[in-house]
C-alpha cells in the first residue's frame, strides 16, 4: 500500500500463511516466510502444522519462488548491503543452522549447524560478518525449547569462518549477573558498521543497552540499572540514539517514553510524557523527525 494507507493490494495467495516480509536494499524485491508448500510435522501440543520456508518475489507480488526445502522450517531472514544474499535459521528437530543462500535461491551454504538455539543474524554495512544470538546451551528437541534458554551474542565472517563471542553472560558486571537468566541480544550495528549496541535483559523486567567496538572491545553500559529499556535505533549519521524506557516500579515497569541519547550515553534527554506507552520508535531518514 501507499504510504497514506491507500492502494491496498494482496500480493500472496490463500494458500498458506505468509509473514516476515523484508524488502530488499534496492526495493525490487521482497523476502519472506510462507508455509504453503512446507512439509507436516506435529507441534508441541502434538496438533498438525506445517513447516516454514523462505520466499521470495517481486515488488509487485510477481515471480514467487520458493528458495529453500519443504522439510526445513527457517526463520529470522535479513538481507546483505548489496541484496545479492540472505541470511536466515534453518530449524530441525535436533539442530539450528545459520545459512546464507543467494537470492536466486543458488549457492546455498551453511556457516554454523549444531544444536545451540540461534536468533536475530544481522550483515555488518560492508557485508562481511554476520552479528547473531545464540545460547551457550546445547538442547535436544530445538524445535520446542529454542525460545526458553538464555541468549549471547556473537559474530562469525560472512565465509563462515572466524566464530567468536562479542559478549558473553560470564561478562556482564557483577550488578547484572546475580540473576539467574541473562538474555543478551537485541544487536544493531552503526551505520558506519564500527559500533554495536545490544541489550541486557534479567528478571523481572530489567534491560539495560550497552554499546562496543565492532570486534567486542569497550563495552560500556549507556542507561540505568532501575529501568526497563527497548526498542533501541541509530539515528542515520549515527551520532544519536532513540529508544523507549520504563522506570521500574515493585516487580514491573512502569509507563514507557521515548527518550534520545548520544551514542556514548550522554545528553540523555525524554521525548515523550504520554499517560499511555510509547514503544518502537524510528528516524526519518534525514535525521530530523522520529516516529
Amino acid at each position: 500500500m501507499d504510504e497514506d494507507g491507500s492502494n491496498q493490494r494482496k500480493l500472496t495467495g490463500p494458500e498458506g500463511n505468509e509473514f516476515n516480509p523484508s524488502w530488499s536494499p534496492d526495493g525490487k524485491k521482497i523476502v519472506y516466510i510462507s508455509d504453503k508448500e512446507g512439509e507436516l510435522y506435529r507441534g508441541f501440543f502434538d496438533e498438525i502444522m506445517k513447516k516454514s520456508n523462505l520466499w521470495i518475489m517481486d515488488s509487485d507480488g510477481s515471480n514467487q519462488m520458493r528458495l529453500t526445502e519443504p522439510e526445513e522450517s527457517v526463520s529470522d531472514p535479513s538481507w546483505s548491503p548489496d541484496g545479492k544474499k540472505i541470511v536466515y535459521l534453518s530449524i530441525k528437530k535436533s539442530t539450528m543452522d545459520l545459512c546464507i543462500i543467494d537470492n536466486e535461491g543458488e549457492n546455498r551454504k551453511i556457516l554454523i549447524s549444531d544444536s545451540r538455539p540461534k536468533g536475530n543474524p544481522s550483515f555488518s554495512p560492508d557485508g562481511q560478518k554476520i552479528m547473531f544470538e545464540v545460547s551457550p546451551t546445547e538442547i535436544e528437541d530445538i524445535e520446542i525449547a529454542a525460545y526458553s534458554v538464555p541468549y549471547e551474542l556473537w559474530i562469525i565472517n560472512s565465509d563462515g569462518t572466524n566464530e567468536k563471542p562479542l559478549k558473553r553472560k560470564d561478562e556482564i558486571e557483577e550488578s547484572e549477573s546475580l540473576f539467574l537468566t541473562v538474555n543478551i541480544g537485541g544487536g544493531s550495528w552503526s551505520p558506519d558498521g564500527k559500533k554495536i549496541i545490544f541489550r541486557v535483559s534479567v528478571p523481572p523486567e530489567f534491560s539495560s543497552f550497552w554499546i562496543m567496538d565492532s570486534d567486542g572491545s569497550n563495552q560500556k553500559r549507556l542507561t540505568y540499572l532501575n529501568e526497563d529499556a527497548s526498542n533501541a535505533s541509530w539515528s542515520p549519521d549515527g551520532r544519536k540514539i532513540i529508544f523507549s524506557s520504563a522506570p521500574l516500579e515493585g516487580d514491573y515497569g512502569g509507563n514507557s517514553d521515548i527518550w534520545i541519547m548520544d551514542s556514548d550515553g550522554s545528553n540523555r534527554r525524554q521525548l515523550t510524557t504520554n499517560k499511555m506507552d510509547d514503544f518502537n520508535p524510528s528516524w526519518s531518514p534525514d535525521g530530523k523527525k522520529i516516529a
